[in-house]
């Protein structure tokens, strides 16, 4: 990680360490049941999508104190609960994971929103959205048949070739104990940022194959996003009935 990488990460971390003020989080809130969208302020989005999760409204108890305390335990105690680890996975997506992840999940969030669903609720378990398939590790990315349901026809060709890339990259490593796999893996990101801020490349021949591949697939996925925020046509929103 270069210099300004880390006082960036710096930073982030004590922005994210301030407590959030109430009245951003309950306007935060309402404007995410009504449209879908999430605030860019990490520790605001964390408070909206807990609050969606939980049923508790957090900001009654502003307080450190002992009896804020205790009455925040009873909210929790007393909400009603009805757990759906898709959406709960879903928004968590929308606030924490890397691009491209976070905006498709964004996106989609949002696409619930439009089609008259209030997305702080347990939609999957409710039965308003079918659940998906899941092919990827992430929700968003399942929902949208990541890469080839946001990638227009076209360019399924090339993308079939990127993703055959990786393929190869993977079965090279497979042979790796756990702990050199994933000291393999962080050695990589380092220098996907490195290539991304300066242009060098990694010594490593296999290395260097993932930073390209890695750098056609954005390129790919780029060339999607110019076409404009939405999803496949077959992607599982279902509108609600009036």
């Amino acid at each position: 990680m270069s210099r300004r990488a880390k006082r960036m990460d710096r930073l982030e971390r004590w922005f994210a360490s301030i407590p959030p003020d109430p009245a951003a989080v309950r306007a935060a809130f309402a404007e995410f049941r009504e449209y879908g969208e999430l605030p860019e302020s990490v520790p605001v989005a964390q408070a909206v999508i807990r609050w969606a999760e939980t049923g508790v409204d957090e900001t009654r108890f502003p307080g450190d104190d002992r009896l804020s305390r205790e009455a925040r335990l009873r909210a929790y105690l007393n909400a009603p609960h009805c757990e759906d680890q898709l959406m709960n996975a879903l928004r968590a997506e929308a606030v924490f994971a890397d691009m491209p992840v976070r905006g498709i999940a964004r996106i989609i969030l949002q696409q619930f929103a439009a089609d008259g669903h209030d997305p702080t609720q347990p939609l999957f378990e409710q039965g308003k959205i079918p659940k998906p398939d899941m092919t990827w590790g992430w929700v968003a990315l399942s929902m949208v048949r990541f890469p080839f349901g946001i990638v227009d026809k076209a360019h399924h060709e090339v993308l079939a070739e990127i993703l055959g890339r990786f393929d190869n990259i993977r079965k090279q490593l497979d042979g790796l104990s756990d702990v050199a796999k994933d000291d393999w893996l962080d050695r990589l990101g380092r220098a996907v940022d490195e290539f991304q801020e300066t242009g060098s490349v990694p010594e490593d021949a296999l290395q260097r194959d993932a930073v390209f591949a890695h750098r056609d697939l954005i390129a790919v996925l780029r060339a999607a996003r110019d076409r404009g925020n939405h999803l496949p046509a077959d992607c599982p929103t279902v509108p609600e009935k009036p």
